[in-house]
């Protein structure tokens, strides 16, 4: 019983005032929980018998033992309640607060309110920040995936996050590692723990330096950090979230280098019996009908469009059916694709790139219709909104357009060559620094190898 006489001990007495009143609260002054939290209080350091003959009669009961255990998870579970004192560092106050502004908004995220929850979890977010307490951030971000809150924490933000926490965590571990300690007063199990989250740290900083190259378009970089993670990755061991982060990176890069077959043939040696969490799934599906899409394999890509991704995410229909009409088109089924352009457009303002795109799809597939009076119209409807845009918007685009236009003019003949030296179509074909082109956005049909067929 001294643990809870030890607690007790650091309560001032306004503090045991207010857990004798909570206890009154959660258990009614009749119970026998808050009979025994009174004595301990007013009458401490006492023997177990005095206090089991007060409430029993007797002096010795299983039932007092049993009861003894209730009051101290009562008194654990209070605490906090009491918030914080002076004998309490500052440190330890800014990290506590944090942590209650947390679990006050899972508590009210769980009971279904999420304005409430948000803005909870946002000043906890800005305390974690402000108090520099990186471990409490990712807390903040996981409960905000968790409850599928947008604004708090960005997925873009998360590589940058797991750097910091990594490092956090190393520099936490390299104190104490760096102490000179003799070998009798050493875990053994210390040792090993150390070099596994020594491993861990090093393979989420490759993760991360790896994503960030991608993110900066350098697809270089981000080959040759993966070529040097090889052995780190594949010769030791790692955990099941960092093995399907590293997969996931894997497929992307192999996208991202038209090295298509090699994603289907991974994405089919995955052990389908481990279980993938929903956005993990997701994006390996998404890989895996980007591949087939490139290869030219469409009916394929249509089935796994329509039998999976449809269905695993339909929250996206507005992006399947860009994907489908994109099939469509390379189908030559130009009436199919126009309608599918025509349903995803309204739901596609949100995102002008993804709405740009679908507009200049709009333009090739009337082209190939040779529907000219559609077609004047809507590339003098299309020109106004890059006006709009300058500058806002994927260069690709703007080149883009500017080269479509040109194809329009009747004297083809005459000035093929000059589109296909001119310095828009240069930038296009190159797809280096802003005009990098990625095969995962919106420009699944590339602008600049549809114009060249249609100049041959």
């Amino acid at each position: 019983m001294n643990s809870i006489f030890e607690l007790l001990d650091t309560l001032d007495p306004s503090e045991k005032t207010k857990l004798l009143k909570l206890s009154a609260i959660k258990n009614s002054k009749q119970s026998k929980k808050f009979k025994l939290l009174k004595d301990y209080i007013l009458f401490p350091y006492r023997e177990d018998s005095d206090y089991c003959t007060r409430l029993y009669s007797i002096q010795s009961s299983a039932a007092f033992v049993q009861l003894k255990k209730r009051v101290k998870e009562d008194i654990y579970e209070m605490i906090p309640c009491l918030g914080a004192n002076q004998k309490i560092s500052q440190e330890a106050q800014k990290r506590i607060a944090c942590t209650q502004l947390l679990m006050q908004s899972q508590y009210l995220l769980s009971r279904g309110l999420e304005k409430a929850g948000s803005k909870t979890l946002e000043k906890s977010l800005k305390t974690a920040v402000e108090s520099d307490l990186p471990d409490l951030i990712l807390c903040v971000f996981d409960t905000a995936k968790s409850f599928g809150l947008e604004g708090v924490i960005q997925n873009q933000d998360l590589p940058q996050l797991e750097l910091i926490v990594k490092s956090h965590l190393q520099i936490l571990v390299n104190r104490h590692v760096g102490q000179d300690t003799s070998k009798s007063d050493q875990n053994p199990n210390l040792g090993l723990v150390l070099n596994h989250l020594n491993l861990e740290q090093k393979q989420w900083e490759y993760l991360s330096l790896i994503r960030e190259a991608l993110a900066n378009k350098d697809l270089e970089k981000a080959e040759t950090l993966r070529k040097k993670s090889v052995a780190l990755f594949e010769k030791s061991k790692s955990t099941e979230e960092i093995n399907q982060e590293y997969i996931l990176v894997q497929q992307r890069i192999l996208i991202h280098t038209g090295k298509f077959k090699e994603v289907i043939l991974r994405y089919k040696s995955l052990d389908n019996t481990r279980c993938l969490g929903f956005e993990n799934r997701l994006e390996h599906i998404q890989y895996q009908w980007l591949a087939l899409y490139y290869l030219g394999r469409l009916e394929e890509a249509q089935s796994l469009l329509k039998k999976s991704l449809s269905k695993l995410n339909p929250e996206l229909n507005s992006k399947w059916k860009y994907w489908e009409a994109c099939l469509h088109f390379r189908m030559n089924s130009f009436k199919s694709a126009l309608k599918l352009i025509h349903d995803c457009q309204p739901h596609l303002k949100y995102a002008p790139n993804f709405y740009l795109g679908s507009k200049m799809l709009e333009l090739m597939i009337l082209f190939d219709q040779n529907d000219s009076d559609w077609l004047d119209y809507k590339i003098e409807n299309l020109r106004k909104l890059i006006s709009r845009w300058a500058g806002k918007i994927n260069p690709r685009i703007e080149g883009g357009f500017k080269l479509f236009s040109k194809i329009q003019k009747k004297n083809l003949d005459e000035t093929s060559e000059l589109i296909i030296t001119n310095q828009e179509m240069t930038n296009l074909v190159q797809a280096r620094g802003r005009y990098f082109w990625d095969p995962t956005d919106f420009e699944l049909v590339r602008f600049d190898s549809w114009i060249e067929k249609r100049l041959e």
